[in-house]
Formats: structure tokens, sequence, C-alpha cells
């Protein structure tokens, strides 16, 4: 039996207004990931060009689990991050998803993760998130949704589901 904990984002921070520095010379919006091709995580074989690879959509999403999946250091220097090369990509889901989760620590969570999506994937707005839980009140799954946006943040599309899980040791007893 899975308990979860819904949490729906409010983009009332955004600013509307965008850097002189986001927009082409045309006066359009830079979007970056939408159009670029990119690796899929987890690295898979598919016999046409060496490595799974895609753009759009699929790559963000892709970019996402990355990001959840990766430990990043602690701010006060507690902790090491996953990558030698970036110690700040990732989350700091290690911190608490080995604990039983209380309202606060699942809270907690959820602002580990709404954190560190927009610092290293700006082209997404996420919207929702929702934390399910195992028979040990621990965190298992992370289901949410986000919206590709442009420069100027605003969606360029539907909503994407996204179901990550979180990775940790099962509880032995």
């Amino acid at each position: 039996m899975s308990i979860d904990a819904s949490w729906t984002l409010d983009d009332a921070g955004a600013s509307a207004e965008t850097p002189a520095a986001d927009v082409l010379s045309n006066g359009a919006p830079k979007t970056v990931s939408l159009f670029t091709r990119g690796p899929l995580a987890p690295f898979q074989r598919d016999q046409k060009s060496d490595f799974a690879n895609a753009s759009g959509a699929p790559l963000v999403r892709s970019r996402v689990h990355q990001i959840v999946g990766l430990a990043s250091a602690a701010p006060d220097g507690t902790s090491y991050g996953d990558l030698e090369w970036d110690q700040a990509l990732g989350t700091q889901l290690h911190r608490v998803r080995h604990r039983r989760l209380n309202p606060s620590l699942q809270e907690l969570l959820r602002y580990f993760v709404a954190e560190a999506i927009p610092r290293f994937e700006p082209d997404i707005r996420l919207t929702s998130l929702r934390v399910v839980l195992d028979k040990n009140q621990r965190a298992s799954r992370l289901i949410g949704k986000f919206q590709l946006v442009d420069g100027r943040r605003s969606a360029v599309g539907p909503e994407i589901d996204i179901d990550v899980p979180v990775s940790g040791e099962e509880d032995p007893s």
C-alpha cells in the first residue's frame, strides 16, 4: 500500500520580463534545450547512432531524471556531490530518502526537487509534484508534471507527466 502527498507549485514568483541576454537579435526568446539533441538516460545503445538520443520533451524528461538521480554537494560542505566536475548538479534527496517521512520531511523532499530542477533545466516549469511512499513510509517515487517554457516563461505545449523512482536501499527489517 502506498501513501502519497501532493503538492502543486505556483509560478507566482516567475518574472514576465525577459533579460536582454536571454533574447535573440530578432526579439525572440532563446530556447536551447527544446531544439537540441542529446543522449537519453538511462544510457542505451540503439543500433543507429550509438546511444539513444532525442530532442524536445523526451530529452527534457531524461534530464529531469538525471537531476533527481544525482546527489549534489551540501551547501554547508558536509557532503560531496556525485559528479566530481560539477558538485552542484543534482538534489539533496540523499539527506532524507532513507528516513521515514513525516509531513515536514515530505515537504523538505519536495523542496529539494523543486529547487534543483529550475537551476539546471531552465526551459521547464514544474507544475505539480507528488511523493509516493512505500510501506515503510520512505519515498519510492516522485510523480509530477512540467511544462516546457520559452525565455519569457510562457508555456510551450501541454503539461508533460514525469515519474521518477527515488533510488535507495530497502530497509532490511
